[in-house]
């Protein structure tokens, strides 16, 4: 039987920036599955997501006339950062220091831009 139970995980009751989940845009929510599914290496997931992710932000522009797709721009900042820091973890490994270096440089000028973008 114990083999059988299920763990059930709480979800927290707020994210990173204290705002409860409770309240969060659906967009918000399929760009924090994307993050995660991209980072996780789950690339094809991650894409579907993001085809959703940009009919909903159409959907929300129209329905509430915003004008920016903001969770789409996120959504390649942070594929960026990962990709970026892939390809440092790639060149590391590399004997060829030129390459490791401007991969470095790559992922940290991804990671600056995403912070920017982010506030953080």
């Amino acid at each position: 039987m114990a083999n059988d139970a299920h763990v059930l995980v709480a979800a927290p009751a707020q994210d990173a920036t204290g705002r409860p989940f409770r309240q969060r845009r659906v967009s918000d929510r399929l760009l924090a599955a994307h993050n995660h599914a991209y980072a996780s290496g789950h690339r094809r997931l991650a894409t579907e997501l993001r085809e959703i992710l940009g009919l909903i932000e159409c959907d929300e522009r129209m329905s509430f006339h915003r004008r920016s797709a903001d969770a789409l721009e996120r959504a390649s900042r942070w594929a960026a950062l990962v990709d970026a820091r892939e390809a440092y973890e790639d060149a590391s490994q590399d004997s060829d220091r030129g390459r490791s270096q401007a991969a470095r440089l790559r992922m940290h000028m991804a990671q600056e831009l995403w912070r920017q973008a982010e506030g953080a």
